[in-house]
């Protein structure tokens, strides 16, 4: 049997090897044809494509965006704190996305109890952060 092989320059050769070699051969040619297909089909080819470096220069990853990212993480942190322990809670199960119907029916409280607690702690937070 007659296997082909192509060099990079565009020079083929053709080799003579036995039938068992050459259908292990063929067998390895046909499993990374389909392997290169298969990352075709399931893969995002980037060859040609222009980057945008935009999105590694942009202003929120700065240096400075990031100090100003983490002073507001502080003071939010600190104006956690100064909340009591009920409406910290409350209000960070209405942040985790509980309904004020689902956090009143949680701690078996009214509804305007939970109104209350998590606005008194929007504005201790409002007024400590100062927007």
């Amino acid at each position: 049997m007659k296997v082909k092989y192509e060099f990079q320059d565009g020079e083929f050769v053709e080799i003579e090897v036995s039938e068992n070699i050459g259908k292990i051969i063929v067998d390895m040619e046909r499993t990374e044809e389909n392997s290169n297909r298969k990352e075709r089909y399931h893969c995002v080819n980037y060859n040609g494509t222009q980057l945008s470096t935009s999105i590694f220069t942009d202003d929120k990853y700065s240096p400075e965006a990031v100090i100003e990212n983490d002073t507001y993480s502080k003071k939010l942190f600190a104006a956690l704190d100064i909340l009591s322990p009920t409406q910290k809670r409350r209000f960070l199960m209405y942040a985790d996305g509980m309904s004020i119907t689902e956090i009143a029916a949680a701690e078996k409280v009214n509804h305007a109890a939970v109104v209350r607690s998590i606005k008194a702690a929007q504005k201790k937070i409002k007024n400590h952060i100062k927007f």
